[in-house]
Parts: C-alpha cells; structure tokens; sequence
C-alpha cells in the first residue's frame, strides 16, 4: 500500500512539472516571436542587432531554465527559494549581457529563504532580467562603469521586487505605461499576470523599477 502510494505521489509530482514546463516553454516561445517581430521593424538587420537580440533571448531562457534545476533538485517541494534564485538569474544575465562590453556591479538585499511557488517564480525571474537587461543597455550610454542593486524584500502580506541602476535615467516624456521597446512591454505583461503593481521612479540619478504583488 505504501509503495502505490509513493507511485501515485511520484505520477503527480512528475505531471505537475510536465504541466510548468510546458508553461514556461510556451511562455518564452511567445516571447521570442516577440522579439522576431521587433526586428522586423528594423529597416536594416545588422549583425550587431542580431547578436544582441540573440543574446537577450537567451537570459530569457536562462531564467526559466534556472528555475527548472532548482525544482529538479528538490522535487518534492512545491516552492523556491527566491532570493537563491533571483541571483542565479542575475548573475547569469550580468554574465551573459557584459559580453557585449557592459561593466556592472550587482548588489544583493533580499529577504533571507522566502519561498514563493514556481509560477511567480517564473514571471519574478523574467521580469528581473529584463530590468537588468535594460539597465545594463540604457543606464550609461557612454559605457562607463555601473551599478546595479536588486531587491526582494516582504512587508507584511505583500512582496517588493526592486531593481535600481546608478545611470541617466529615463527619456524625458517617457510614458512608461505604453512607451519602450519588447523589455518594457514584456514587463507589463508580466506584471499583469503576477496582479502586480509595476512603477518606475525616474532621476537623472538612475531608475528604480519597483513591483508590488501580494503573497
């Protein structure tokens, strides 16, 4: 009896993470039609704007892939540990990103073994790495060195998610609920499926993108 009932755990937990993969696959196969799209607008493709667009595409699935080893190491859980995640996520993206010849600096204050479940796991994730992605592009355009500080901090029944940079700042007359390019985009989108609160907070000091959801 015991063993059937090992077996019936062991079906569900195995349904369950086909069930988030495919999720997540869908999720960055939308993405990156998205971005092919992005391109397409472009009157002229250059290799730098390929290698670029390559290269965000793969932070994207990096995050999701992250997020999937960390599950596959402790299958019977049904949460993660944020914080140890979301510097996975970081670092590989800083990794990845400072290839094209950024130099960032990121910082950590995050709240110590917060567990959230997978699936704001993953919007969590991708919406940190675009944050990073468009602060290691935009933030020092004449590419002096930068910083960046990311921060998942809980207050009461709600959770912070901060990504701040040290650079120029937004655009004047941005209009950040419809303006920007596929980064900005993807984040709204992102933060309507977490019911999340996005804003940004704009100085010629840098720019803090804050989220606010609930546990």
């Amino acid at each position: 009896m015991e063993i059937l009932v090992r077996q019936n755990q062991s079906s569900e937990l195995a349904s369950e993470a086909d069930h988030r993969i495919a999720n997540s696959l869908m999720l960055v196969s939308s993405l990156l039609r998205l971005q092919a799209k992005e391109l397409a607008k472009q009157p002229v493709v250059t290799g730098a704007h390929a290698h670029s667009a390559l290269h965000d595409a793969a932070a994207r699935i990096d995050a999701v892939g992250h997020l999937h080893r960390m599950l596959c190491a402790t299958p019977d859980s049904v949460t993660v540990d944020s914080t140890q995640y979301l510097r996975r996520v970081v670092d590989a993206t800083n990794r990845l990103v400072s290839r094209t010849g950024s130099v960032t600096e990121v910082f950590y204050d995050c709240t110590e073994y917060l567990q959230l479940d997978p699936r704001r796991m993953t919007a969590i994730g991708l919406l940190t790495s675009e944050a990073v992605i468009n602060s290691m592009k935009h933030a020092h355009p004449t590419g002096i060195p930068g910083e960046i500080r990311v921060s998942l901090r809980q207050i009461g029944s709600e959770c912070v998610l901060a990504i701040e940079d040290d650079g120029v700042g937004l655009p004047e007359g941005f209009n950040t609920a419809t303006d920007g390019s596929l980064g900005f985009r993807t984040m709204r989108q992102l933060s309507s499926q977490l019911d999340a609160r996005l804003t940004y907070q704009s100085t010629p000091l840098g720019l803090r993108t804050e989220v606010l959801f609930k546990l």
